[in-house]
């Protein structure tokens, strides 16, 4: 029997919404053209009333356009919520995010106007984060206090970008002792050592980007690591195929 994943239905006005536990909004783009300025200033207005005031089934929740400070301030009002992505937006506070403290899956992209991550630290159900684009923040190190985090993806998975985050150290990422997978995608080592990697007892799964400079170390402790072999064989593979193209 074949089985087919869940269709998350992706609505652009509160009237739409038909009980659902998992759904994507679209509350600042029009999902039809020709619908105006007016009409969507009119639909954020109403999804933000929607969210803050009124008690829904949705554990899964997904904004799939433009997300402000307002509409996210909203989403504090669904408390119940299990999974929050936001797609992109000009958003800066986490600190409702922080409210929702059933949130288990928290998958933040474009968040190149957040400054602290401070508010997410209480989050103690969190168990899987992704952050992308966090440029502005001082020091990612912080995220070590969560330490319930089994996957955690930093660095920039955002398409449209190509804006590297850098991460001065991996120092800080053996306090994560439940990791299971890493993923640190776009990223800049201003230290490159990635020794500390070997401290997380159950890593495993790593991706880095294949950069010159780790490849040293990557082949160095594939012999200590599963999780460095899968990368030393990731970097062989790209090198099979750079050969194959010059030919």
């Amino acid at each position: 029997m074949n089985t087919r994943p869940e269709v998350v239905p992706l609505i652009d006005h509160p009237d739409q919404y038909a009980g659902e536990e998992r759904v994507a909004i679209v509350a600042t783009h029009a999902a039809s053209p020709g619908s105006g300025a007016a009409a969507e200033a009119r639909r954020l207005r109403s999804w933000i009333e929607f969210l803050s005031t009124r008690p829904t089934a949705i554990t899964d929740l997904r904004l799939a356009s433009r997300v402000g400070q307002g509409l996210l301030a909203a989403v504090a009002g669904q408390g119940q919520l299990r999974s929050l992505g936001v797609k992109w937006g000009p958003y800066d506070d986490l600190s409702p995010v922080a409210q929702l403290s059933s949130l288990e899956t928290l998958d933040l992209q474009g968040a190149s106007r957040v400054e602290s991550l401070t508010p997410l630290l209480g989050m103690a159900r969190l168990t899987q984060l992704t952050l992308s684009q966090v440029h502005r923040v001082p020091d990612v190190a912080v995220l070590s206090e969560l330490v319930g985090v089994t996957s955690l993806t930093l660095g920039n998975v955002s398409p449209g970008s190509d804006t590297g985050l850098t991460v001065p150290h991996l120092r800080w990422v053996p306090r994560l002792r439940q990791l299971r997978c890493l993923s640190l995608p776009g990223t800049r080592l201003v230290d490159h050592d990635l020794t500390p990697l070997l401290d997380l007892p159950d890593l495993v799964e790593l991706t880095l980007p294949l950069r010159r400079s780790y490849r040293r170390q990557v082949f160095t402790l594939a012999d200590r690591s599963p999780v460095f072999a899968s990368l030393a064989a990731e970097y062989e593979s790209y090198d099979a195929w750079r050969a194959a193209s010059r030919t």
